[in-house]
């Protein structure tokens, strides 16, 4: 595919983002930072009903370059040219950059997350019994190795340019991670039901890859939903706040509560 039709098909996902937000706050966008606001939540809102867009997207900033991905931005605001105004054009596209851009970003910062796993003490979850045929000098070695997963993972997230709640939010997701896999390593009884099968199921085919499991218990929708509200959760929602998170990401609002300790 070529890069031209690869930028065709952002501007349209962008397009799509824009004209999932209301009217009303259409409207009303003013700023670079207003536009950006209105891509974020309507990627959220429109990959909520579209799910094989949102892998899309991903994919698509993932191959172009910053210069192409402008381009891409330009051509939405063009397509869109009949819901901006005309001096507020130059916000949009702006705005439209900025939220490729910031989404570029998280998705390096959550590959380099992720990333850094269990290596070979990783222990291979049975698909029921999870890891109670291990005994304690492997659960052990796999403990040490999820500690040592959180040291870099937190390492990560203080080496990145973020603004302070959100990387308040990755550090609670981090610490909660290693806190259920703990869990699971020992105290399996402790794991609420419906975490079992989805958890367990990963790190049978995943071993190494904590993060990933964690993600993938905060809803009861499969592996592929739980990658995409990764980032839903990077972009959208700092669960120190009161305020509850747009769209599908209610649904796990009270999960990522119960596991930092807030409820």
């Amino acid at each position: 595919v070529s890069v031209a039709a690869r930028q065709v098909e952002l501007a349209r996902l962008l397009q799509g983002f824009f004209m999932s937000v209301i009217s009303a706050r259409r409207d009303a966008a003013q700023t670079s930072v207003d536009y950006q606001q209105l891509f974020s939540d309507g990627y959220v809102s429109f990959t909520n009903v579209h799910h094989r867009e949102g892998e899309l997207f991903y994919a698509l900033i993932a191959e172009l370059t910053v210069v192409q991905r402008g381009g891409a931005a330009q051509n939405a605001v063009t397509l869109l040219s009949s819901h901006i105004p005309a001096d507020r054009r130059r916000s949009a596209e702006s705005g439209a950059i900025q939220f490729l851009e910031n989404q570029v970003v998280l998705v390096t910062l959550y590959d380099n997350i992720r990333s850094q796993g269990l290596g070979e003490h990783a222990l291979t979850a049975h698909l029921q019994q999870g890891f109670r045929d291990f005994d304690t000098p492997a659960k052990n070695q796999a403990r040490d190795a999820a500690r040592r997963w959180r040291t870099s993972a937190l390492g990560v997230v203080r080496g990145a340019t973020l603004s302070h709640p959100v990387q308040e939010h990755l550090n609670n997701n981090i610490e909660a991670c290693l806190r259920i896999y703990q869990t699971a390593l020992y105290n399996p009884g402790q794991l609420p039901q419906n975490m079992h099968s989805l958890y367990y199921s990963y790190l049978h085919t995943s071993p190494e890859d904590i993060w990933g499991a964690y993600i993938a218990i905060l809803v009861p929708t499969g592996r592929q939903m739980a990658d995409r509200l990764t980032y839903i959760i990077l972009a959208s929602w700092d669960p120190s706040t009161a305020d509850p998170p747009p769209g599908l990401a209610r649904s796990f609002t009270g999960t990522l509560r119960t596991l930092f300790g807030m409820e």
